[in-house]
């Protein structure tokens, strides 16, 4: 959601104090850097948008926002998409043999 380079080092950094965590966002495709919030809490983990802390350098939509809860989904149909995930295989970029 965050428009964040994939495997970009240094798209996310911050700092956690107890249960919470400020982040300093890298919109990498515009340019934009963005604050936020991150807070651990009985009901999941809360996400709010505190605001802009660099505005973008190139035309684009950020779509790094918002307040949302993020919390445990034990449906099953949840549960099979991560069994599913889970069977895949994962490598970094430069693991996968080029040609």
């Amino acid at each position: 959601m965050s428009k964040l380079e994939e495997g970009e080092p240094g798209s996310v950094l911050g700092t956690s104090v107890g249960n919470a965590a400020v982040l300093l966002v890298d919109n990498a495709r515009t340019g934009e850097k963005n604050i936020a919030i991150v807070t651990l809490t009985t009901k999941g983990l809360r996400w709010r948008m505190i605001g802009t802390a660099v505005r973008g350098e190139w035309p684009g939509e950020s779509i790094i926002g918002g307040t949302w809860m993020l919390s445990e989904d034990t449906s099953e149909h949840a549960r099979s998409v991560l069994r599913d995930l889970e069977e895949l295989s994962c490598r970094w970029p430069d693991e996968i043999p080029s040609g």
